[in-house]
């Protein structure tokens, strides 16, 4: 289970994103907004939704949602994505804004750190934009996860972590939101080739077992040293290997 963090916020701007700049929102029809591509948050229809759907049929929209304009017409939307989906309105508040696609990520990241349900998975491909989009201001290196802990509030260790994650099966990876496996399970195992993944995501459905930190470390111990194969995995995960194998 992931241990939220509570992150310090200086002010109602901070939260929502909101700059100290004299924006004004404009109404635009929700048919010109668009979702910013691969965006790492998920809009599920949950609990959570249906009160913002009923907080927004009672107040409206609160907070006007983030968008910048598209080079074919239309606003992509950097931060709002949850209201843009509740709204249920022809039109919605928007703050337009010019933003490079660095700029764009940083804005939509920021604007989400102050939710308490962010999933392991959500946090993955957040922060691999964010090391990624640092590749183009030239920025990208060794200090890049550092950069990004400072600013979301987790551990450079943390943010490591969480970026292997992104290179996890998306199965896979889904344990590890639901809770089934551990994030030290899943940072192991994202080291694994694709098919190497799919050998643990055969036996975990076989056999609703999924691997513990250490048979993680033990199954990325034998993929490192190519002596990992479909029996020798299973072994692993069915727990009749204590120690490493081969020994």
């Amino acid at each position: 289970m992931i241990k939220e963090t509570k992150y310090k916020l200086n002010s109602y701007n901070d939260l929502f994103g909101v700059s100290d700049r004299d924006e004004q929102p404009v109404k635009i029809s929700l048919t010109e907004l668009h979702d910013f591509r691969n965006h790492p948050y998920r809009v599920v229809d949950d609990e959570d939704m249906q009160e913002l759907v009923s907080s927004i049929r009672e107040q409206g929209v609160l907070v006007p949602i983030i968008a910048r304009p598209m080079q074919h017409g239309g606003y992509e939307v950097i931060a709002g994505h949850r209201r843009k989906y509740a709204a249920g309105l022809d039109k919605i508040p928007v703050v337009v804004r010019e933003l490079s696609d660095a700029d764009a990520i940083d804005t939509m990241i920021s604007t989400n750190i102050q939710r308490t349900n962010i999933l392991p998975s959500e946090k993955a491909f957040a922060y691999r934009m964010q090391w990624e989009a640092a590749s183009h201001r030239g920025k990208k290196g060794t200090n890049t996860p550092k950069m990004i802990a400072e600013q979301a509030g987790d551990s450079t260790r943390q943010v490591q972590r969480f970026i292997r994650l992104s290179y996890l099966d998306r199965e896979l990876l889904n344990f590890v939101d639901s809770g089934r496996m551990s994030i030290q399970a899943g940072h192991e195992i994202s080291f694994l080739d694709e098919q190497a993944q799919s050998w643990v995501l055969d036996v975990a459905m076989a056999t609703g077992k999924v691997p513990s930190g250490k048979m993680a470390e033990n199954i990325r111990r034998e993929y490192e040293e190519k002596k990992l194969t479909p029996e020798k995995l299973r072994i692993i995960m069915m727990g009749k290997a204590g120690s490493r194998i081969g020994k």
